[in-house]
């Protein structure tokens, strides 16, 4: 019984740290997440439903890591939110495993079907419902691979994915996608703060505190623009929620030091702030002062359970359709509000339904401290920027 049972674990075991080692390679600090490329045709290969489970839970657990101690610095650092922590980052993990799981199983005397319910589970873990917490999808290894592709390297993709059970010798074709990814997994930085006349100001203010606190950061927005105009640039845009929760006290001071300096110095300047549209129903949004008018617009999708919160009326909106395409600079942008930048259907969807001149990422990353989590959400946003050759401009603030 005992060696049954350690030949039915073992392999199982394999498969698992095999995957979280892919998915630890593919999503961190200083590299890319090209080797995610793999993710589909190993759990094709693997055929076992065990195996294959084990597999793809491995690889999300380990490139989902960053949410257990965002959630735990999110909500507060106790015992309570490090548990919650471990349970959020536990839901998302297997909530973007569960269709290649349940595929696994369905595909156990149907193999020659294993690509089609693999393009299957890269569709509905980027898509809504599911898609509200979708990311580390493997798609996202083709901006580092065939930077510029577009929709055409995108179904290329999906293609070979669909066509590979029918490949004769497949498993031999494993080493060459490995070899084809591996000189794109060092990450180069770069420069995402300007772009044209536009520029990203990055921060490092942490967390809002007080109303004082908001009255500054108003004051020192105000001078940093007036700097920025006499230097040429066009507009400014700052991180996302950098004054937090809007409230009418602020309006002089916008209009004094925001509103002023845009009419005066012919500048465009976007904040990010949280602002009430109902009882206890938020929007988090992004403002652009011109020289004689404001544009508002808002996210598509917020944190589930710390902002949205779809079980009852409160938190914050959240509506897949709505357009974050602005005009800034004469340039035409689509706007990523931090969250947004770790769904790949989100960022998906805005290029399809109108291409953007530039993709313009705000975000709110004091929660990270410096851990992993940030990295990825940049590494989300850059990769599909990457595949599509727009110009990826990030405002964020630490």
């Amino acid at each position: 019984m005992k060696s049954i049972l350690h030949s039915v674990i073992r392999p199982q075991f394999t498969c698992l740290i095999l995957g979280g080692i892919v998915g630890f390679i593919s999503w961190g600090e200083h590299r890319n997440p090209a080797l995610a490329l793999i993710v589909p045709f190993v759990w094709i290969l693997l055929e076992n439903p065990t195996k294959a489970s084990a597999w793809i839970l491995g690889y999300f657990f380990v490139a989902l890591r960053g949410a257990q101690s965002a959630s735990a610095v999110f909500f507060g650092e106790s015992s309570e939110s490090f548990a919650l922590g471990i349970g959020l980052w536990a839901a998302m993990s297997i909530s973007v495993a569960a269709p290649w799981i349940l595929g696994a199983y369905f595909c156990r005397r149907r193999s020659e079907l294993s690509g089609l319910v693999a393009v299957g589970a890269i569709a509905i873990a980027i898509l809504p419902p599911l898609g509200i917490v979708g990311g580390a999808s493997p798609v996202l290894s083709l901006g580092w691979i065939t930077p510029g592709g577009g929709w055409t390297a995108l179904w290329a993709y999906l293609g070979l994915i669909l066509l590979f059970p029918l490949i004769p010798l497949k498993k031999w074709l494993l080493p060459a996608l490995i070899g084809l990814c591996v000189p794109f997994l060092r990450h180069t930085p770069e420069d995402h703060s300007i772009y044209a006349d536009i520029k990203a100001i990055s921060t490092r203010w942490g967390r809002v505190s007080t109303v004082d606190n908001v009255v500054d950061r108003i004051g020192l927005i105000s001078e940093r623009s007036k700097q920025e105009a006499r230097s040429g640039i066009k507009a400014v845009i700052y991180p996302e929620s950098i004054l937090g929760d809007w409230t009418d006290s602020y309006n002089k001071p916008w209009k004094w030091e925001i509103a002023s300096v845009a009419k005066s110095q012919g500048i465009q300047i976007a904040i990010g702030a949280n602002r009430q549209i109902g009882k206890d129903l938020w929007d988090n949004t992004l403002t652009l002062q011109n020289a004689a008018s404001t544009t508002v617009i808002g996210a598509r999708q917020t944190i589930p359970v710390s902002m949205y919160q779809p079980w009852h009326n409160a938190g914050y909106t959240s509506d897949w359709s709505r357009s974050t395409n602005i005009r800034i600079a004469g340039h035409d942008a689509m706007v990523l509000f931090c969250y947004e930048e770790h769904l790949p259907g989100i960022i998906l969807s805005g290029i399809w339904r109108k291409r953007p001149e530039v993709i313009v990422a705000v975000s709110n990353s004091w929660w990270g401290k410096g851990g992993v989590a940030p990295v990825v959400q940049e590494r989300h946003s850059e990769s599909l920027a990457k595949l599509f050759g727009i110009p990826l401009l990030r405002a964020e603030n630490t």
